[in-house]
């Protein structure tokens, strides 16, 4: 009976770490890197003129602030030239890291929201609050781009080597100063 009350705390003991988001944390920090060209039209390109292609990059950074945000860079690439680039700390909801824009919607639209979902074989972005919703983080992308429905590999992850600029860099700070802040609603 004795090593069966021990086995039972163990167990207990045991799911109660698996909820922690420590472990997500470590196993996605990290830099994800995609090296890609990227089809461009200049200006004044005929319509059916083959496509000139520049070299992108599509970039994740994701740092271990404390025991439940991460700070998060994003930065991606879209045909003809429009960009998504988007920075700040991701708080631990249930099985995500979710970022909730400090600044209110543009124009009655919803505040940008982000999530950020771990999972093996991949990190997920999504600012879409529903299935059938549109981008809330629309303002922080060029035009036919989107945060929405990203799929990243895991294994794209490298260690982060420039640490140190990350944390004294102005994207950084700003992220730690309006975790800082009081939200509304909160």
């Amino acid at each position: 009976m004795k090593a069966f009350l021990v086995l039972m705390a163990f167990a207990v003991h045991a799911a109660a770490a698996d909820t922690s988001p420590a472990p997500a944390m470590k196993n996605i920090q990290g830099v994800y890197k995609e090296r890609f060209m990227n089809g461009h039209i200049g200006p004044g390109d005929q319509t059916g003129k083959k496509d000139t292609f520049i070299p992108a990059e599509n970039i994740l950074e994701i740092v271990r602030y404390n025991d439940e945000h991460i700070y998060f860079r994003v930065r991606r690439h879209y045909y003809n030239g429009p960009i998504c680039s988007l920075y700040g700390m991701a708080r631990h909801e249930g099985a995500s890291f979710v970022f909730r824009d400090p600044e209110e919607g543009f124009e009655g639209r919803e505040r940008c929201t982000l999530t950020i979902t771990p999972s093996a074989d991949e990190i997920t972005l999504n600012d879409r609050v529903s299935t059938t919703s549109g981008s809330t983080c629309w303002n922080h992308c060029g035009v036919n781009a989107s945060l929405s429905d990203i799929s990243v590999p895991m294994k794209l992850r490298r260690p982060i080597r420039y640490m140190e600029r990350i944390l004294n860099s102005r994207q950084y700070k700003q992220a730690v100063e309006q975790l800082a802040e009081p939200q509304a609603g909160e």
